[in-house]
């Protein structure tokens, strides 16, 4: 089963089938858009198995970033994000993903909140948050 909530220019999809929340980010995402966009990936998050991280595949391709009150309300959301999250982003410019990978990194030194990465294509964004579950799980496993 696959799920679409269309929210302006922008896509989140829940896939059954692989677990992930998809985001296709197009064009600039403003409050009110990234508040509608976290409570679709809310319900989303109620889709999945119980114990399994949440996945999020952010498609960057198109993306030409948030405007100011969209930065501020994303920053806000950040600091609530669930503890068993993975993001993955691509398609981002390598700038841009230079960028992310950074304020990823420094993220994680002040927070478990979130582990995220920033790569160029989709197949590697994939991959990475297969790897990244099945990681999650088995230290689950040896607690």
């Amino acid at each position: 089963m696959v799920k679409v909530w269309r929210i302006g220019q922008h896509e989140v999809r829940w896939e059954d089938a692989t677990g992930i929340i998809v985001l296709v980010h197009v064009g600039t995402m403003d409050a009110d858009e990234i508040r509608a966009i976290s409570d679709a990936m809310d319900e989303c998050v109620g889709l999945g198995p119980p114990g399994d991280p949440s996945l999020l595949l952010v498609d960057s391709r198109r993306a030409t970033g948030l405007n100011v009150s969209g930065r501020e309300v994303a920053a806000s959301k950040a600091k609530v994000a669930r503890a068993d999250t993975l993001v993955a982003v691509f398609g981002a410019p390598f700038t841009y993903r230079v960028v992310l990978n950074l304020v990823f990194r420094g993220v994680a030194l002040v927070t478990d909140k979130l582990r995220a990465t920033a790569v160029s294509e989709e197949a590697e964004a994939r991959a990475w948050l297969t790897n990244g579950r099945l990681a999650y799980l088995a230290s689950r496993e040896t607690r």
